[in-house]
């Protein structure tokens, strides 16, 4: 069957319904929430425009897409611990905790400033073509053809973005660390691109065949998948992007309940500084919240008093349990402790 009930901005409310849907019987929920349409042409649950399949089986064969261009990739350290959202002009040092992970990013050169914001993306397509390819040297055919992987066009502003996010990137010095390196921990430390060679922006339009030497810890950390089309739906908001990485990896292997976590671990997550007063930190996790709610995603998270709660639901859409399966196949071997 299938439920459709009004649109609502309420994300308390929508986490509450995605829940009773899998819990309730369908008398018990029409009872809790009367004026539901029922339609009874398919075994399905709809909210949102997004659809949750109740009766499917574990054992059920997932189909394949037959492209996946949706499907890309965050590197674990930036799950973890994000970049800032805004341009700290002369910033040369930016240091993030989050639980046993702490990130560091260091200017090595005043000319340029620590990667920010839109940056995001650069790092995403880098993991992804790191995964795709099995290398740590990444063909660069042009900045018409990169921009084209990330679903941008050649406009000028994303052509000058381009070549400015390689070289913030290309001067920065990434510090990661789980633990304590010593006691069965892990510590990472060089610059993010050690080497560029053959790129040339000054040529427009033509294929190049330029290469990014990453540093080869974005092949050996384990990476966290995401979903393109999501990231897309978020636009410009930094702060949802990050909530739904973060989201995504915490609600993997969880068998328990909702999920509560102190809004004092998440702003350290999303990279709040320590001046930020808790009610400043709420709107902007709101922020990111209503960000969420306006895209298919399933476990919409919710404030509640001090806490982000995340509710367990099973993520059933196809390209969140595709996602889930990369996890798995990542999880199985992943090297180092995880934070």
């Amino acid at each position: 069957m299938k439920y459709v009930f009004k649109k609502t901005a309420d994300y308390n409310l929508i986490a509450q319904r995605a829940r009773d849907a899998q819990a309730l019987s369908m008398e018990e929920f029409l009872a809790k929430y009367p004026g539901t349409e029922v339609l009874n042409d398919e075994n399905l649950v709809s909210e949102n425009n997004s659809t949750i399949d109740l009766q499917k089986k574990e054992t059920e064969k997932i189909p394949e897409p037959k492209v996946k261009q949706w499907l890309g990739y965050n590197s674990k350290m930036f799950a973890e611990c994000s970049i800032p959202s805004t341009m700290k002009k002369g910033l040369q040092v930016y240091e993030r905790t989050n639980g046993k992970a702490s990130l560091r990013l260091t200017a090595v050169s005043k000319e340029w400033d620590l990667p920010y914001g839109k940056d995001r993306w650069f790092f995403y397509w880098i993991q992804t073509k790191v995964i795709q390819t099995k290398s740590e040297v990444i063909e660069f055919n042009g900045q018409n053809s990169m921009l084209a992987e990330m679903g941008m066009s050649p406009t000028g502003r994303n052509v000058n973005w381009a070549r400015e996010t390689i070289m913030r990137a290309h001067h920065t010095l990434i510090y990661y660390k789980i633990g304590d390196p010593i006691r069965g921990g892990l510590s990472v430390g060089e610059l993010i691109i050690p080497k560029l060679e053959g790129i040339n922006f000054d040529v427009k339009g033509k294929r190049q065949s330029g290469k990014i030497h990453l540093s080869p810890y974005f092949t050996k950390i384990s990476p966290i998948p995401i979903d393109f089309v999501m990231m897309q739906k978020l636009g410009r908001s930094w702060i949802g992007m990050d909530l739904y990485s973060f989201i995504r990896k915490r609600l993997h292997n969880h068998k328990g309940g909702d999920i509560y976590i102190k809004l004092e671990e998440v702003a350290k997550h999303l990279g709040f500084t320590s001046e930020m007063s808790s009610f400043h930190i709420k709107q902007a996790i709101q922020r990111g919240i209503q960000a969420l709610i306006d895209t298919e995603f399933e476990a919409i998270p919710y404030l509640f008093q001090d806490y982000l709660v995340i509710p367990a639901v099973k993520l059933l859409n196809i390209r969140s349990r595709e996602i889930t399966e990369a996890l798995d196949h990542f999880d199985a071997k992943t090297d180092g402790p995880d934070a």
